[in-house]
């Protein structure tokens, strides 16, 4: 147990120094390091400086993200002059900076709970005297940050498989999309038999394949509710435009609202299986299909499409508004700056290729064939952070004690 590893608080591990604004720029020159902001806890090197009075930062040093919605977050391994919005944890002498950052990233809801400010929320100011750091021997320190070490490179290696994989995804849609399939489930190819396709306004495609507006083959197009809604802890599920990406409705990271509620801001709007989800607001242009039969609400920022059945399939429109085709067709007609919107009046024009009902089930199981294995992906990717989560519940309170060689104490 941890009770048999001394506790020390924060401010006795680390020396914490905030960093300032100092001038920088996006250009990049011989001169310049990384000026180190909150886009490079995401590993974006977005700002570069040439100033010498800023806070340092070394590989070895843990830094913070100090200021905003997701203080708390931690990174390790950068190196250069950190921004106003960052501090720096320099690790005292018995400390492995590793070992400290896995730490504090355990203890990122802890931190977040007790932030403070009003507009732009805060690491609290006494972190070093409220959070206690366990100590085991630093040999051991070593060995639990390099098996949680592996795992992060592990879960980060399948994190690459699947954004190579949904990169592949766009270019397969391309393709499906502007050549389709034929009888036999093999794409056309437009070199070979230029007889079989036709020129349209939004380019090549297959004769037969009939030209629509997305009011024509949808019954009810409409968008979320316009009202406030509080969310609760547990409820019915209220989505997001966060929560549509790449083709899938993200119920694990909805919102809630009480049944009460929902049955308020529902009213008219009461979603169902088959039906699709485009957001029009901001992130626009993400749509997914509703596979399921569940209650829930969504923010005004998506939109509610319910296909005609005879017409179109609903998995193959949900498709098909994911596409190049109407990913440049809503760039063009979308208004305004700072947040970019689709109106409900454009998105009911939107222009549709429709392939003959058999031909669209064909695109549909190709894709979806596809998809799962994105599918096994992720689901090796939930099994691995699982993993990490009991580990690190069990290596940083030492419920479990790791082995260390002898060589190394």
């Amino acid at each position: 147990m941890s009770g048999e590893w001394p506790h020390e608080k924060l401010k006795q591990v680390v020396s914490i120094a905030k960093g300032r604004i100092v001038a920088n720029s996006s250009d990049v020159s011989s001169a310049s390091i990384p000026y180190i902001g909150a886009a490079a806890f995401e590993g974006v090197a977005s700002s570069w400086t040439t100033s010498k009075n800023g806070v340092a930062a070394k590989p070895n040093d843990v830094l913070m993200l100090w200021d905003g919605e997701r203080s708390g977050l931690v990174a390790t391994n950068l190196e250069g002059v950190i921004s106003s919005t960052v501090a720096r944890l320099r690790p005292n002498p018995g400390w492995e900076s590793r070992y400290l950052a896995h730490f504090l990233k355990s203890r990122f809801e802890f931190i977040q709970s007790r932030r403070t400010g009003t507009g732009v929320p805060h690491v609290p100011k006494d972190l070093g005297d409220i959070l206690e750091v366990p100590r085991p021997p630093l040999p051991e320190q070593r060995r639990i940050a390099a098996i949680l070490d592996t795992l992060d490179r592990t879960i980060e290696g399948t994190q690459r498989v699947i954004e190579k994989l949904q990169a592949t995804r766009q270019g397969l849609l391309h393709d499906l999309l502007t050549r389709g399939l034929d009888e036999n489930g093999r794409l056309r190819d437009p070199e070979r038999n230029p007889e079989q396709f036709k020129e349209t306004d939004l380019g090549r495609v297959p004769r037969g394949w009939e030209a629509a507006r997305l009011a024509e083959v949808a019954t009810l197009i409409t968008d979320g509710t316009h009202q406030a809604v509080k969310t609760v802890d547990f409820g019915i599920p209220f989505l997001y435009v966060s929560n549509v990406r790449n083709g899938r409705i993200l119920w694990e990271k909805s919102g809630f609202i009480a049944p009460s509620e929902y049955r308020v801001v529902s009213r008219g709007r009461q979603p169902t299986r088959d039906g699709i989800l485009y957001t029009v607001v901001g992130s626009y242009g993400h749509a997914a299909r509703i596979s399921k039969e569940i209650d829930f609400s969504f923010q005004r920022h998506i939109a509610y499409i319910q296909p005609e059945v005879k017409r179109v399939d609903s998995h193959f429109l949900s498709i098909w508004l994911e596409s190049p085709h109407i990913k440049r067709y809503a760039d063009a007609v979308a208004l305004g700056n700072a947040q970019r919107t689709v109106t409900l009046t454009e998105l009911r024009k939107y222009p549709i290729q429709l392939p003959p009902l058999t031909e669209q089930k064909r695109v549909v199981e190709y894709v979806e064939s596809f998809d799962r294995q994105v599918d096994l992906e992720q689901a090796q990717i939930a099994k691995l952070q699982a993993l990490k989560q009991g580990l690190m519940e069990d290596l940083l309170t030492g419920q479990v004690r790791v082995a260390v060689a002898t060589a190394e104490v």
